[in-house]
């Protein structure tokens, strides 16, 4: 391979965790709806160790507006309720017998333009990173910029309906 074409290569592969990093992000911005990843960045105190809820419990949606957490040991439910109170997110959660389940409340209109906004910000860095890692003037990164900036408008369009949806 060319030291052009490895090059490309790079260049692609960081692209592609530019656009993967922003679906992360946007991941943690809530909708309307409930769903596992607006816990993502809950950690909880397992044994003296922060860690994410996905990895001592099962997260699961069994309806649109509810998230429940089943703990794989039920001593850890006190510590999952907490870090859920704590988290910042705006939910409370309750404690079901051997579950802790999260009501998630309909967003106020207020709420979502907030979000939208949030959204619109990680696809500008989104795009400031595209546009870092393709500075270089040859006509085949300019090309790879205008595909992923266009991936990362998609991604940013499809989080704004979801958000929008009552």
């Amino acid at each position: 391979m060319s030291h052009v074409d490895e090059a490309t290569a790079d260049l692609t592969q960081s692209l592609e965790k530019t656009v993967e990093t922003l679906r992360r992000n946007l991941a943690g911005v809530r909708t309307g709806r409930a769903h596992a990843g607006m816990l993502n960045h809950v950690r909880a105190d397992y044994y003296g160790v922060p860690t994410a809820l996905n990895q001592f419990a099962s997260v699961s949606v069994p309806e649109p507006r509810l998230i429940v957490i089943k703990p794989h040991e039920t001593g850890q439910i006190a510590v999952i309720e907490k870090a859920v109170r704590d988290a910042g997110l705006g939910l409370t959660p309750q404690v079901q017998g051997n579950t802790v389940q999260i009501p998630v409340p309909a967003l106020t209109q207020e709420q979502r333009v907030e979000a939208v906004k949030l959204t619109r910000k990680h696809g500008e860095e989104a795009k400031a990173a595209v546009q870092k890692l393709t500075e270089a003037e040859s006509a085949q990164h300019q090309a790879l910029a205008q595909k992923y900036n266009q991936q990362i408008d998609d991604v940013i369009t499809a989080k704004e309906k979801d958000i929008m949806q009552a």
